[in-house]
């Protein structure tokens, strides 16, 4: 689900999106806080500059993922501030370690108090390389319609495949692409810049 905080519209962070297949090592639960940066080529769409192109602003976000068991872990993600921001839970279960990670993940995310999404999907690769395709239903909760949910100048896809890479050890540098097409069936191609710390942040920690 690719939500963004565009020039001029209100919006929410990525909520779903920096996933690999892989699960928590090690340990039973773990923290991480990050920033999400991205934007969007819609060949068939141009912004009010002229281009092909636009971009989001930074999206700070915490996050606390639990080890539930052997193959399934679960998680929060909260991002941006109340009632403008998001929130989503989701699990995540292995299917597969061999010779690929394959899992089956499904979110529940709170969109600005607008609107609620449902986002099953499916990731393979490695820890450190996925790929993966997700499907989005979004419901308007009551006081809204469908199009207090459009992210700038197009609606949430039904659909989206994505392609990412997670680098570094503690600190990680996340990039992503997603793929999917407008109410008009032109492609667009979301470029997504993640940057993550795991680690106890602050020192109580989440209890």
């Amino acid at each position: 689900m690719l939500c963004f905080i565009l020039p001029g519209a209100q919006g929410c962070a990525f909520a779903t999106a920096h996933q690999s297949p892989a699960l928590i090592e090690g340990r039973d639960s773990m923290e991480s806080y990050g920033f999400s940066l991205g934007g969007f080529f819609d060949d068939g769409k141009t912004s009010t500059d002229g281009s092909e192109f636009s971009y989001g602003l930074p999206l700070a976000y915490a996050q606390k993922r639990w080890r539930l068991n052997s193959n399934m872990e679960g998680g929060i993600r909260v991002a941006g501030v109340p009632y403008l921001g998001t929130m989503v839970g989701d699990l995540k279960y292995l299917v597969m370690d061999t010779p690929l990670l394959v899992s089956v993940g499904m979110n529940l995310g709170l969109y600005q108090m607008r609107t609620m999404g449902l986002h099953p999907a499916i990731i393979l690769g490695t820890e450190r390389y996925y790929t993966g395709v997700q499907q989005n239903t979004i419901i308007p909760l009551s006081g809204h319609s469908r199009d207090d949910i459009q992210t700038g100048r197009i609606d949430p896809p039904v659909f989206e495949t994505f392609i990412g890479a997670i680098i570094g050890d503690r600190v990680k540098f996340m990039p992503e692409l997603r793929f999917f097409t407008d109410g008009d069936s032109d492609l667009v191609v979301a470029v997504l810049l993640g940057l993550r710390w795991d680690g106890d942040l602050l020192p109580f920690g989440w209890k």
